[in-house]
């Protein structure tokens, strides 16, 4: 097999070149194999992806220290500047991961210049997804504080109509920002063929999605508790770098995940993959 970074000549069976060490083929995983490669993945390009992170993750430190009923324009201001780093961060990190599955150096910079060429694509199909989310569950959080025998009754019926909603949504729309970064969708399109994607494998995504969250949850309940007990600054920062380490992990994983299920619905390949990143 001739890997399709360096051209050298490798066994059939291989799935990395002996020479440069890039992936000689894309293969289907089971979840736990897409775990074990996500920490591969990551542990190779540790402070790349760190970068990455750490750049979407910067006004999470300011944002720490709002009370949660202080709304100001600054504050709005820094919600909004952290949606945009957010979004162009998720794209940033596609082009990480298939930079690394082909062999190239991951260069932050390089892979924000990429997302930053999608950034409308980006931005407006983050804000639908959180938006949609929002939209999900607003019912059954304004009804959550009633008193009313009626309200109740209806925010009970709001939450069990609604927690289904967002996980569907959360599953269906999972891979818009691959879609973006390598299939070059556009902002609602980029939601639909997601959903086209998940269609027939909603349950195993859902499954992989699961597993990647609860291995951020000890980290994250953490964070949040050495938050509590530490002065606010201190305690801003643990919970931000600890946030920023975790991160990369769900990013990785998702791409991962995409690549898994366009292999087991249109036999995707390396070669594609180089197709799409620009440097086949």
């Amino acid at each position: 097999m001739k890997c399709p970074v360096c051209g050298s000549g490798n066994p059939h069976e291989a799935q990395f070149c002996s020479s440069c060490g890039a992936p000689c083929k894309l293969v289907a995983r089971s979840t736990w194999e897409l775990v074990q490669e996500t920490f591969r993945v990551y542990r190779t390009s540790f402070r790349s992806f760190l970068l990455i992170a750490l750049v979407a993750n910067a006004p999470a430190i300011p944002l720490a220290f709002v009370s949660g009923n202080e709304i100001t324009v600054a504050v709005i201001t820094l919600y909004a500047f952290s949606l945009v780093l957010s979004a162009l961060a998720g794209g940033a990190m596609v082009c990480a991961v298939s930079q690394q599955y082909l062999g190239s150096p991951i260069k932050a910079r390089e892979c924000y210049g990429r997302a930053w060429a999608r950034v409308l694509s980006l931005v407006l199909s983050t804000a639908a997804f959180f938006l949609a989310i929002f939209g999900a569950v607003a019912p059954s959080l304004v009804l959550s504080t009633a008193t009313a025998p009626a309200l109740v009754a209806v925010s009970a019926f709001a939450t069990i109509i609604g927690m289904p909603l967002v996980i569907y949504l959360a599953v269906s729309w999972f891979f818009f920002y691959q879609c973006i970064m390598l299939e070059r969708k556009g902002p609602l399109a980029s939601l639909w063929h997601s959903r086209e994607l998940v269609k027939g494998r909603f349950w195993r995504i859902l499954g992989i999605g699961a597993v990647f969250t609860a291995i951020g949850i000890p980290g994250i309940l953490a964070a949040s508790l050495v938050f509590e007990v530490m002065s606010p600054v201190l305690g801003a920062l643990v919970y931000a770098a600890v946030i920023t380490a975790l991160v990369p992990i769900i990013w990785i994983g998702a791409t991962l995940a995409y690549y898994d299920l366009r292999i087991r619905k249109d036999n995707y390949s390396i070669e594609n993959l180089a197709q799409e990143m620009g440097e086949a």
